[in-house]
């Protein structure tokens, strides 16, 4: 334990600036973020008097209301769907005849989630029905609550986006709505070959997933196509990096478990 003789040394040893300083950064320390509620998110009411009707109510403080309007503003900029019922870990079902074909599916996209796959792209291949969309979405849920900043973009309307701004249909440039896409912490892109196919499509979403692919970028693909279907549609390119599974960077996994919704097996 540190004597009082050896504190007034190390303290009278000390400049005024540094003295100043430690000051400073005691008070920083102690003292609340919000003056007004002292960091407790809520204030009392103290126009009422005790009798009248809501004495002693409680309302939220500006800061959190400011917290509140930025975490929903956050949810918002993410477009993911589904919010009046949404898509999580928690509401996943696991058809127990099929377990296995949905359980690695369920446990890849957890993986990403947490950080622990080691793989910056996870791709969810299989037929019509088999929860790909339910998990993507799960894993930006999951990962917007980690602070993450994540994108949504079901890929015929990522595509029509950006073709609204060749007549000016769009508030953004093309340019703005490509980098928005191309250069956000984790995208989610759903349904990957449901688009109508053309060069220019195949040379917009080969593009989109070679920077991401190139740069190491957490990125999440649900399709329904097989690598035979995606490079009928989508050529070479996109298909190498897509099922890329000799350089680390793609984890594939394959659910062909038959659909929720028909129970049918799709081939």
């Amino acid at each position: 334990m540190e004597s009082i003789r050896d504190i007034l040394q190390r303290i009278t040893q000390k400049t005024p600036e540094q003295r100043e300083k430690s000051a400073l950064l005691v008070c920083e320390e102690t003292l609340p973020k919000c003056l007004k509620c002292k960091d407790v998110g809520f204030l009392e009411r103290r126009d009422l008097l005790p009798g009248d009707e809501g004495f002693g109510d409680v309302f939220p403080c500006e800061c959190r209301r400011t917290q509140e309007y930025l975490a929903q503003k956050h949810r918002a900029f993410t477009k993911l769907p589904n919010q009046s019922a949404p898509k999580t870990f928690a509401n996943f079902k696991i058809n127990e005849d099929v377990g296995k074909l949905m359980l690695e599916s369920y446990k890849a996209a957890k993986e990403f989630a947490a950080g622990s796959q080691g793989n910056p792209i996870l791709v969810f291949q299989g037929s019509h029905g088999t929860g790909k969309s339910h998990l993507l979405e799960a894993i930006g849920r999951d990962m917007l609550d980690q602070n993450y900043t994540a994108l949504y973009a079901f890929v015929p309307d990522w595509l029509q986006s950006l073709k609204d701004t060749f007549d000016h249909r769009g508030e953004e440039s093309y340019q703005e709505v490509w980098q928005m896409y191309a250069s956000v912490p984790v995208l989610l892109l759903d349904d990957l070959g449901a688009e109508k196919v053309t060069d220019w499509t195949r040379g917009e979403l080969s593009r989109l997933f070679d920077h991401r692919h190139r740069n190491d970028m957490l990125t999440v693909v649900t399709t329904n196509d097989d690598e035979g279907a995606t490079i009928s549609k989508q050529g070479d390119r996109l298909a190498d990096r897509l099922f890329d599974g000799g350089s680390g960077k793609v984890r594939v996994v394959f659910n062909n478990a038959p659909s929720y919704r028909t129970g049918r097996t799709w081939a």
